[in-house]
């Protein structure tokens, strides 16, 4: 399910093992899951008869022909949606939370494998090109530090950035189930090689997410003051390469904010039909979409996945999508104010609201305390409370 890099033939692959396990355990899907997924479902047959009968002629081609491969990622996802909010509601809820440590070593393993290889060979082994066809971006856009020619790691994805909201993502869910001392090893090398993989953004919400980490844990007066010592003595010896490697990441951050504050701008400057509900779920407008940098753009403007989960929902569904973020902020914040920090944190990231890691994680950290079903059941008795007090006010 972290495989986002592999298309959704290989993730729906995980989600058959997934359904594979819920048979042989018997686990039953789970009246709230299911209740859930057709309010999901019914928004999906909104967004197709949009698209079907008010957007056609209106939209690129290109669009057109990929109308069955998304609807199959978001049915996918509804259907991934279904399976781990059963698992997560029922008996087996913890041996779910057990596989996270597991799947974040393994991912952080191979980081570190490719990169000390390269480190001492100058050779990088790409996992990803045997099996995809598709050549890792590890030697993009990077410089030369004092002499040393850094390569941008990417795991089992694509790039580097990607790689870097995946292990945020599995950090951020290991410290909602367990906190920082369970797996403080792991967590730790997980953490650097987000820095390592230097991704400009990826090493920004890096930094942020490590200040919040050392605020909001209660640590000993000895621990901060190691820390203090830790980090003087790498400004001592490493000075300048940290200095370089600044300049290197600043440098790259101002091309990649241009093209951020571009994408901004466009979406700013729709009309008002569009800049209300834009799309949806299976076009862009033809000036957003012939601009960015993905396949089909001109590379002017970043991204939809470059930008945040904030201005992705943005540019797919217009105000309505800032709508939705502020609902899935609310939902997060009824679990815990924790829970809306970090997922702010991945949001950030470009995993995206239909990529399965996202799914996983909004299932099991969102709806901790209140759910759809939940408010239904309790609107419809107090409904009939409130028939059976007229009834016996008429008596």
């Amino acid at each position: 399910m972290t495989l986002i890099s592999h298309g959704i033939f290989v993730w729906a692959s995980g989600l058959f093992f997934i359904f594979l396990f819920v048979q042989v355990e018997k686990e039953p899907i789970k009246k709230r899951a299911l209740f859930e997924s057709i309010v999901f479902l019914i928004l999906l047959v909104f967004s197709i008869i949009r698209f079907g009968f008010f957007l056609s002629g209106k939209i690129l081609p290109y669009f057109v022909s990929a109308f069955w491969g998304n609807l199959s990622l978001y049915i996918l996802c509804i259907l991934a949606w279904l399976v781990l909010r059963s698992i997560e509601i029922g008996k087996f809820r913890n041996s779910l939370k057990n596989v996270y440590a597991p799947i974040l070593k393994i991912h952080v393993a191979i980081f570190y494998f490719q990169f000390i290889v390269y480190l001492f060979f100058a050779h990088y082994i790409d996992f990803l090109e045997p099996f995809t066809g598709q050549q890792s971006r590890y030697n993009a856009n990077f410089a030369v530090i004092q002499g040393i020619h850094v390569v941008r790691c990417t795991g089992l994805f694509v790039e580097p950035s990607t790689y870097s909201g995946v292990v945020l993502f599995l950090v951020s869910l290991l410290l909602i189930c367990n906190g920082f001392k369970k797996n403080r090893r792991l967590l730790v090398f997980a953490i650097i090689s987000i820095f390592l993989s230097f991704s400009t953004a990826a090493v920004i919400i890096a930094s942020l997410f490590v200040v919040y980490i050392l605020i909001s844990e209660r640590y000993s007066l000895k621990a901060y003051i190691y820390i203090i010592i830790s980090t003087l003595l790498l400004a001592f010896f490493a000075g300048g390469k940290i200095i370089d490697f600044y300049n290197a990441q600043d440098s790259r951050y101002n091309q990649a904010s241009g093209l951020r504050y571009r994408f901004i701008e466009v979406v700013l400057n729709r009309n008002n039909d569009e800049a209300l509900f834009a799309k949806g779920a299976f076009a862009l407008e033809n000036k957003l979409a012939l601009s960015t940098t993905g396949d089909n753009g001109n590379k002017s403007i970043a991204s939809l996945n470059d930008s945040g989960l904030l201005f992705f929902l943005w540019a797919k569904f217009g105000f309505l999508g800032i709508f939705y973020f502020v609902i899935l902020c609310l939902w997060q914040l009824k679990s815990s104010r924790k829970n809306l920090v970090f997922f702010l944190f991945v949001s950030s990231t470009k995993v995206t609201i239909f990529c399965p890691l996202f799914v996983l994680y909004f299932s099991f950290t969102a709806f901790k305390d209140i759910n759809l079903l939940d408010v239904y059941s309790r609107l419809r008795q107090t409904q009939e409370s409130s028939k059976e007090k007229n009834k016996l006010e008429v008596l």
